[in-house]
């Protein structure tokens, strides 16, 4: 049985293993957030966003130096 990973853990487990900078959140038919990580983690006007997208499932992750696309 596979772990269900949430998008909240998957950033948490990536900021420790890459110099994240900027994230791109994706579904299939659209882009939720992009942008630097410091807007996703002190989000001002969109924190309930930020929590419901947090809680999605991750489908897939591609990281590209200081990038990363994640996929619901």
């Amino acid at each position: 049985m596979e772990k269900i990973k949430k998008v909240k853990n998957v950033i948490r487990g990536l900021k420790t293993q890459y110099p994240l900078e900027e994230i791109t959140i994706f579904t299939d038919d659209e882009v939720l957030f992009s942008g630097k990580l410091d807007a996703w983690e002190h989000p001002n006007d969109m924190a309930m966003f930020a929590f419901e997208v947090g809680e999605r499932i991750c489908k897939k992750v591609i990281t590209f130096h200081s990038k990363a696309f994640i996929f619901t």
